[in-house]
């Protein structure tokens, strides 16, 4: 059986002191989804670059007034960049996390052309790569790039 290690609250017998995290092992849990995540990271990112391309990068984010579409473009596309590369190094140690390189933020008219680059990278990291394969995350276990595949779908 293939188990998972998982963080959870313990609960503490002695009165007046807090719960602890402990990890756990359990049994692994094959999600199975209602969509394919490649497929939505891809329809998805295309609306998104659609709306960068459209706007030239200069509209605003309402949830973050002081961001300008070309922020959030900056953003989205170094996590885009960022997963793909521990997804395609097969990055499974938080130690090599060093190895990743923050690409340079790009100007003006070169933003569609980053965020398109960085949404093309990944899909085709994420479409190529078993699922199984395991790979560092920022939960304190490794997973998975199916687990990669869903997180960056959302």
């Amino acid at each position: 059986m293939r188990l998972q290690t998982v963080l959870v609250l313990t609960a503490n017998q002695t009165e007046g002191r807090p719960q602890r995290l402990a990890r756990r092992q359990i049994p692994f849990a094959n999600m199975s989804l209602p969509y394919d995540p490649v497929e939505q990271i891809r329809h998805d990112g295309g609306a998104f670059i659609r709306l960068i391309a459209g706007d030239n990068g200069n509209g605003s984010v309402p949830s973050c007034p002081d961001w300008r579409l070309n922020d959030l473009a900056w953003h989205v596309g170094n996590v885009w960049n960022f997963w793909a590369t521990v997804v395609e190094r097969r990055i499974d140690d938080v130690g090599d996390l060093r190895t990743v390189v923050r690409p340079d933020r790009p100007d003006g008219d070169n933003f569609v052309e980053f965020i398109y680059e960085s949404h093309v990278r990944l899909c085709d990291t994420l479409h190529s790569t078993p699922a199984e394969t395991p790979v560092w995350t920022w939960t304190g276990a490794n997973r998975d790039a199916a687990w990669v595949q869903r997180r960056m779908a959302q």
